[in-house]
């Protein structure tokens, strides 16, 4: 059994613990697939603004890629052919203020398990200015990725997992040893045997490229989460009406047809 590495940053927790839809899909290409949690969980077609929840699963086909922003500006990009399932998302807000702006940054515990069973994935971890009890942690087939802060591409082959880190703190753990990896450099598990190496591959070169071209995005709509806590629920709710106008509109007109 995999030995699960934490990072943890003590702190005092005070307020609510909530699970749930705290996030959503941003964007998402035409093949890509979500099984939502519940009594009856069954793929269906990735749309744009979707809520995304603890026990959710994300499947992306040939062309296919899902982008997930959460509440506390943590953003995913699952690229083509991969598979990702979100194991537990929870955040904990201070409620001493419950005013939008400070109330995002009165985060004081985040915990969140990832399951990335194969494919390749970005993974730009929200950063906290004050100390935040925090567990971070990706879980592949053969490695555990524990994080604070960091942006870092994992590719999973099979039984291998080839861990980029862009930028800040990670530690990857194997059945048999963990180690910390530094900005800059690159972790592979293959065929039981954990490396790391002080540079990156050029395969993780071209990832990191890609990385500075999301970034900017992502750092702008992280600040549009400060400005407002109700930012996602407020784009789901403008998308669902785009939907449902779009839907009203070509019903309107399928029904005018119809009678003459």
């Amino acid at each position: 059994m995999i030995k699960v590495l934490i990072v943890t940053i003590l702190s005092a927790i005070s307020g609510s613990l909530f699970a749930g839809e705290i996030g959503c899909i941003y964007q998402a290409g035409r093949n890509a697939e979500i099984m939502k949690t519940g009594p009856s969980p069954a793929w269906e077609a990735v749309k744009k603004a979707m809520p995304f929840s603890e026990g959710d699963r994300i499947k992306t086909g040939p062309g296919g890629f899902c982008e997930i922003l959460l509440k506390d500006g943590t953003f995913i990009k699952v690229d083509e052919r991969s598979e990702l399932a979100a194991g537990e998302l929870k955040l904990n807000f201070s409620a001493k203020d419950s005013s939008p702006k400070a109330k995002q940054a009165a985060v004081t515990n985040r915990s969140y398990v990832f399951s990335f069973l194969s494919g390749k994935a970005m993974w730009l971890a929200a950063k906290f200015k004050a100390a935040v009890a925090s567990k971070f942690e990706v879980r592949t087939p053969s490695a555990v990725c524990a994080v604070r802060g960091t942006a870092f591409t994992v590719a999973v082959s099979s039984q291998d997992t080839a861990v980029g880190l862009f930028e800040g703190n990670l530690a990857v753990a194997t059945a048999l040893e963990n180690k910390e990896i530094a900005q800059g450099s690159e972790a592979t598990v293959s065929n039981g045997a954990f490396t790391v190496q002080t540079r990156l591959s050029r395969f993780m070169e071209l990832e990191n490229k890609r990385y500075g071209k999301l970034k900017n995005r992502v750092e702008e709509l992280r600040k549009k989460l400060a400005k407002r806590d109700d930012f996602i629920d407020s784009f789901l709710a403008a998308q669902n009406k785009k939907v449902s106008d779009y839907e009203k509109r070509k019903a309107e007109k399928l029904g005018k047809r119809g009678k003459q």
